[in-house]
């Protein structure tokens, strides 16, 4: 499940950049390299109870070079609708959007 939500990260952050109206985030953005990434849940009777996820990265925008520690906790009452990982996927959705928002504040 773990690879899931690595793999998906990237879009996440896209998606949240794109909502931030950023035109042509790949000349901004040269890279974001992760140094760390975490999740950690407790399984309750059917689904995901509660989610913890923990991001380092490290930022290289417009010639400037800075690493970011990122985490949040989310639990099932937070999340509508929720099935067995939203709340692992609410948590990741959550530290996407601190990481657009770390983005346009370099801008």
């Amino acid at each position: 499940m773990g690879l899931f939500f690595v793999s998906n990260f990237s879009k996440l952050i896209q998606r949240s950049l794109n909502q931030i109206s950023i035109s042509d985030i790949n000349y901004i953005v040269r890279r974001l390299i992760v140094n760390h990434a975490k999740t950690k849940f407790t399984y309750g009777m059917t689904n995901i109870d509660n989610a913890s996820v923990y991001l380092n990265l490290t930022f290289e925008l417009s010639g400037k070079t800075w690493t970011k520690e990122f985490s949040t906790k989310q639990n099932d009452s937070g999340v509508k609708d929720a099935n067995m990982t939203s709340v692992v996927e609410y948590a990741w959705d959550q530290i996407a959007l601190d990481v657009a928002r770390e983005v346009a504040k370099h801008l």
